[in-house]
């Protein structure tokens, strides 16, 4: 990537480390990104961890964090690319993460590419500053440069350090939900520039609240698929602990280049395991997807994964946050198309 040449293209206004960009609690104020309503109350839950929503349908990060018998709560937001390059899936995950005590805050980024079997953390950055503004901004720091459009939301990302280079950039709205300030999805599509080459996909924009100790255990997943033209198929699902079985309640929104559909009752299905040794569990290797009102189905199959586990648990087991790059086909009306992409499945 051109460095000055993006810059240029890039900064449509100067951005300082200590202002930040693109607050989601100021999402359904801005132009560029109107807030669509829900049409199921669950929906939101589904895109997002479990932990992100309260019983009551939000958490007030002001609430929990000024809770000094509780474990600082962690603020989490992620941008995921999924396009592809060649014949082969292109996924890039960005995670910024802040958590607040005593007046500091510390600050988190985390950057992940996988293209086909092959996954390389490019970006791992910590530091530490005032505990200023809103804990969800994301900021620039080191190689990590962003730049921002109308009311200061993000539009662009790049990352330049040594020989490697990656640029980021966010296209038109596809859809947005809010459920309370700590729970927000936003799908766009974009284009991801790795080593000068740029390849057009979908942007899945993701905003949770975690609270150590606190949090109910469970299982979400999300799985962002592009094929044909223009064709982008979100899907999420989220269940509690206790739901037995492999299938739980999904939720679907299939966007082609003349219309948008949303379902419910979707039937996302796992199709055999991967084992994660260190936290002595076993995730998806695929999954099988249905809607029945539309006449939708597909398989999806995983080609590899980049996992992260927590802390051991009573069980002497760990929660596991798995990101995959994937491949399969989907049939619409009975015309089947290829699709590529990204899945993330998290179990707490």
């Amino acid at each position: 990537m051109d460095g000055q040449r993006n810059a240029a293209k890039l900064e449509p206004r100067a951005v300082s480390e200590q202002a930040g960009l693109g607050d989601p609690s100021r999402a359904g104020r801005s132009r560029k990104w109107p807030v669509r309503a829900l049409r199921h109350a669950w929906a939101a839950a589904a895109f997002l961890h479990l932990a992100a929503c309260a019983p009551d349908g939000g958490v007030d990060p002001s609430a929990t964090a000024t809770d000094s018998a509780a474990v600082p709560p962690r603020h989490t937001r992620e941008l995921i690319f999924a396009g592809q390059r060649g014949a082969e899936p292109l996924v890039s995950v960005l995670a910024f993460s802040t958590t607040d005590d005593a007046g500091n805050r510390s600050r988190e980024v985390r950057g992940w590419l996988g293209h086909g079997a092959q996954w390389d953390t490019f970006l791992n950055e910590q530091w530490t500053t005032g505990a200023h503004g809103s804990p969800w901004a994301v900021v620039p720091h080191g190689p990590l440069r962003i730049a921002a459009g109308d009311a200061a939301e993000v539009e662009a990302l790049w990352f330049r350090r040594g020989g490697k280079s990656l640029a980021l950039q966010l296209g038109p709205n596809l859809g947005q939900w809010s459920r309370g300030p700590a729970s927000h999805v936003q799908l766009a599509r974009g284009t991801l520039r790795v080593g000068g080459e740029t390849s057009a996909g979908a942007v899945l924009e993701l905003v949770y609240l975690r609270r150590p100790g606190a949090d109910p255990p469970g299982v979400s997943e999300q799985l962002l698929l592009v094929g044909g033209d223009s064709l982008v198929l979100l899907l999420g699902s989220a269940a509690p602990a206790d739901r037995p079985g492999t299938e739980a309640p999904a939720f679907a929104l299939l966007r082609t280049a003349d219309s948008t559909r949303e379902w419910s009752g979707v039937q996302l299905t796992h199709r055999g395991g991967r084992p994660v040794l260190e936290a002595r569990r076993e995730i998806p290797a695929g999954w099988d997807l249905m809607v029945p009102a539309a006449g939708i189905r597909g398989r999806i199959e995983a080609h590899e994964f980049t996992a992260e586990t927590g802390q051991v648990e009573r069980t002497g087991r760990r929660g596991v946050e798995a990101h995959y790059t994937v491949s399969g086909w989907v049939e619409i009306e009975g015309e089947r198309v290829d699709v590529v992409g990204m899945a993330r499945h998290v179990v707490r």
